[in-house]
Parts: C-alpha cells; structure tokens; sequence
C-alpha cells in the first residue's frame, strides 16, 4: 500500500495534535503549529535554494548532494503544501 507525502505528513500533525491535546487544547494551538511548519518549511525552501546556487554543486563529483538537496528542496514544497492545507482549516 503506497502512502503520499501529504498523507503521512497529515496523520503525523494529527497524531500530534491528539497527544498534545492534553497540554495545549483549542484551534488556537494548532493553528499556531501549522503558521510555525509554515515557517519552518519557507525557511527550509530558501535554505535548499542557496545551496543549489553554490558553483560546487554544477560539479559532476558533487551530482548526488546536488540530487540531495533538490530532493530535500521539492519535500519541503510537499510539507510546505500541507501545512498550507491544514492552516486553512483554522
């Protein structure tokens, strides 16, 4: 059985939002975990984006960290995607 990105990313928040539902409750505090993974992932985006930029990696020895990073890069647009969703259900 095959499972998205998306899907697992989802159950994960959700699995951590039920754990945590006995410390933090209200839509507030998933709201506010969701604009964070917002967050977190923009960073990350920017972050795999600047490496890519680097001279280095147009390099065929470094072919598989320039593979790495664009892997990296496009599941932080999956998990960016998510996030999205999820904060707009608040």
């Amino acid at each position: 059985m095959k499972h998205s990105y998306k899907a697992s990313i989802m159950a994960t928040l959700a699995l951590f939002m039920a754990a945590a539902s006995g410390f933090a409750s209200g839509p507030e505090y998933g709201a506010t975990a969701a604009a964070a993974g917002v967050d977190a992932e923009i960073s990350n985006i920017a972050m795999y984006k600047a490496f890519l930029s680097r001279l280095e990696l147009s390099k065929p020895e470094n072919a598989s960290a320039r593979t790495l990073f664009e892997q990296l890069m496009r599941a932080s647009e999956n998990h960016l995607r998510a996030f999205k969703t999820q904060l707009s259900k608040y």
